[in-house]
């Protein structure tokens, strides 16, 4: 039986995580849990050591830049996120998340922290608070402060009294403040509205070389999980197409992008579908035919491949891989 341990955390040294797992690359990685990391990733010994070197050492905001990435990729339901060099140098290029957004995603962390109930959130205790470091981007106790700051002046959460010996939030209900538009549960629910819809959005190349695997297995694992499956070309629409891509996606709760292309290379227009899935942190599951070379801008990322003559594997693994996604799960057709 495997006999877990604690030790430091790769990513963020001085901060305590717990070796999780058997080393599934023969003692080239390891896999580890860190409230720092906001969870569990396995990462590859050289990856260790390029974050952990002297000469010309990572700062802060690279680490928090690779942790969120890490958290999106949890969201997007790979249980253990790989970290190697490529993901580190993703990170490097990244941006730093926007303040709203990272208070909003703090937001969201401290109602899955205390499952959706009305109770403080424990941020006194050490985890909870690491959590909330790694979901909010933060490097520094007073950039979480600020955040707590900007939520208590949305009317969102409220913060003890001074005198209070127990530094626990508590995220508002609707109707207690008449001059604040949203309480906290209502901001929740605001950002969790894509999470009832039934919708997944496809993006893929419309080619006759494809049309098989999205008639036997994206479009019927979809199905199998809950949810319909919807493509551009099948939407009859009047307005510019690139507003109803935008549209349909902001209605969708995950994204399916199958990256597979012909001897041209890269498919345009599902990178541009994948930006914009991306950017609003709709979870994004990628596909393609096995032997396909992916653009690098998301070789880091883990993806589902498919074989013409198995197709009914694929869309068994497609399927499972939909009920994993955090906060997505089976969709209302299973109802």
């Amino acid at each position: 039986m495997f006999a877990r341990e604690n030790r430091t955390c790769p990513i963020w040294p001085g901060f305590e995580a717990e070796v999780v797992a058997d080393d599934p690359l023969k003692r080239l990685s390891v896999v580890v849990n860190s409230p720092r990391a906001g969870g569990c990733y396995r990462i590859i010994r050289q990856a260790e050591g390029i974050l952990n070197r002297e000469v010309n050492p990572f700062d802060d905001y690279i680490r928090a830049r690779l942790t969120t990435i890490l958290i999106n990729a949890r969201a997007s339901g790979e249980e253990w996120p790989l970290v190697n060099q490529g993901l580190i140098e993703q990170a490097e290029q990244a941006g730093n998340l926007k303040n709203d957004e990272r208070a909003d995603r703090l937001l969201r962390y401290m109602r899955t922290t205390i499952n959706g109930d009305l109770l403080p959130v424990p941020l006194h205790e050490p985890d909870v608070v690491h959590s909330a470091f790694a979901h909010s981007e933060s490097t520094t106790l007073e950039e979480l402060s600020q955040l707590l700051k900007f939520l208590v002046s949305q009317g969102w959460i409220e913060l003890p009294s001074p005198n209070s010996n127990s530094y626990q939030p508590v995220i508002t209900v609707a109707g207690n403040r008449r001059i604040r538009a949203l309480a906290g549960h209502a901001r929740i629910a605001e950002l969790s509205t894509r999470t009832d819809s039934a919708q997944a959005f496809v993006a893929m190349w419309f080619d006759v070389s494809t049309k098989k695997v999205y008639k036997c297995a994206i479009k019927p694992a979809i199905e199998d999980a809950g949810y319909d499956p919807v493509r551009i070309d099948e939407v009859h629409f009047t307005n510019p197409i690139i507003e109803e891509i935008k549209a349909q996606i902001r209605r969708s709760c995950f994204v399916v992008a199958d990256v597979t292309h012909g001897d041209d290379g890269a498919r345009g227009g599902v990178y541009l579908e994948v930006g914009l899935s991306l950017d609003q942190n709709i979870p994004v599951i990628f596909t393609a035919e096995r032997g396909t070379e992916p653009h690098s801008d998301i070789s880091p990322y883990p993806r589902l491949e498919w074989e013409r003559d198995n197709l009914p594997a694929f869309r068994s693994a497609l399927t499972e891989r939909i009920m994993k996604l955090e906060d997505v799960g089976p969709g209302p057709g299973l109802d």
